[in-house]
Formats: C-alpha cells, structure tokens, sequence
C-alpha cells in the first residue's frame, strides 16, 4: 500500500502499530481464503481427499439358496435379512481356505464372507463348512422355527433313508445272486427286490409330495438342490 493510500485510508492519529495489526489481519484473511479455495479446486474441503479410496463393502452369511444360472446366490446374514450376491469373471473362490470353483464354494448351508466390488459383485467369495450335521444345515437353509422344524425333520430324515436304501441295493444288485443259485432261487430274488423298490419308491413319492404341500417355494427349490427333492 502506497502513502498516498495509507493517507486517505487510515483515520487521522491512529497509531503506527494499530495499522500493522490491522494490516496484518487483513493478510491472514485473504492468505486463508485462497488457501480454501485451492482446497476446493481439488476436491478438499468437506469431501473425501483427492485419490482417497472409497471404503470396501462385504457381505457375510449362510447360503440360503444358488441361482439357477450358477453366477448368483442368495445369503442370510446373522439377523435373517436375505442378500443376492452376483459373481463375476474376475471372482476368486474357496472353501476352507482352499482354492475352489463357484460348484464347490456355494453350497446351500455353507457360511461364507467376502468383498464386493464397485458394481456390487462379488470380488471374493470365502466359504467354510459349518461344524454341524447335515440335517442341520438343511434346517439353517430352510431357516424355520422349532415348531415347523419338527413337522418336516421326520419327512425330510424319511426320505433320506429311503433313498439310502436305494442307492445300496443298486450298488450290490451284481452280488444278489450265489453262485449255483437255480432259475427258481433268482426269480424268487427278482421278485423280492423289485417288490421292495416299489414299495419304497412308492413311500418316497407320497412323501415328497406331502413335504411339498407344506413348504414354500424358495424352500421347495433349497430341499432340490440338496436332493431331497426331485
């Protein structure tokens, strides 16, 4: 400022030092507000700094349920609210810590985490098996109370031990027959044993169709893809 100015802008006897406080004041003033407006320019002030990363989001869960196009599934997470999760191309799977295909780390039942991406698919998928019995994963992935749980336990056991039964008598149909048997000892064993695989496909389809009457579809299409259902 020059001493013309300083002349006509400052009253007349006002102190020297009065005038460099004020002076100085005024610098700091102007000093802070640029400073501002640069913090502004790039990204400062109230938002994030610049080049700063947005914060990864995770998702975590019991599978509930596989997609039918094998690149989703859905989670419910520990206060029973169901998730999709999209994979991707780019996703990275395992179960227990071992590296795995997306067959072998969703599974309905299986507890998993992972992180999500900016487009909201799955970067990771993590999945550990659960130290629990399979018939209670099962109840985990239906996720049903006590008194619903008690209607279907013995259905869904039924049906697994009928389809057990199946399973090794068609393993062992080729040591059904001792050597020397006669025409009359295998058509007697023929007959046993086709009779008994009737009768047990015949219980295993009313039970079935009794489980569906009495479950809903999202359970219907979970008891599927465990095999309990056809």
């Amino acid at each position: 400022m020059n001493a013309d100015v300083s002349l006509a802008f400052w009253p007349e006897g006002m102190p020297m030092f009065a005038r460099k406080l004020i002076m100085l004041a005024v610098t700091l003033l102007f000093l802070n507000g640029a400073a501002m407006v640069r913090a502004q320019a790039t990204g400062g002030g109230n938002g994030p700094a610049a080049g700063q990363k947005a914060k990864t989001q995770s998702y975590s869960g019991t599978i509930a349920n596989v997609g039918a196009n094998g690149g989703s599934f859905t989670i419910a997470d520990k206060n029973g609210a169901a998730m999709v999760v999209r994979t991707s191309a780019a996703t990275t799977f395992q179960l227990d810590k071992n590296k795995t295909t997306f067959a072998g780390a969703v599974q309905v039942g299986l507890t998993v985490k992972g992180n999500l991406s900016a487009d909201g698919s799955a970067t990771t998928v993590n999945s550990s098996s659960p130290k629990i019995a399979a018939i209670d994963r099962i109840r985990l992935a239906l996720n049903v109370g006590d008194d619903e749980w008690s209607v279907l336990r013995p259905k869904i056991e039924r049906i697994q031990a009928i389809q057990t039964q199946l399973s090794d008598a068609t393993v062992s149909a080729k040591n059904i027959v001792p050597p020397g048997a006669t025409l009359a000892e295998i058509k007697a064993e023929l007959v046993a044993r086709r009779d008994m695989r009737a009768k047990l496909t015949e219980e295993l389809t009313a039970l079935q169709a009794s489980l569906v009457r009495i479950i809903t579809m999202r359970q219907e299409l979970i008891l599927v893809q465990v095999g309990i259902l056809e």
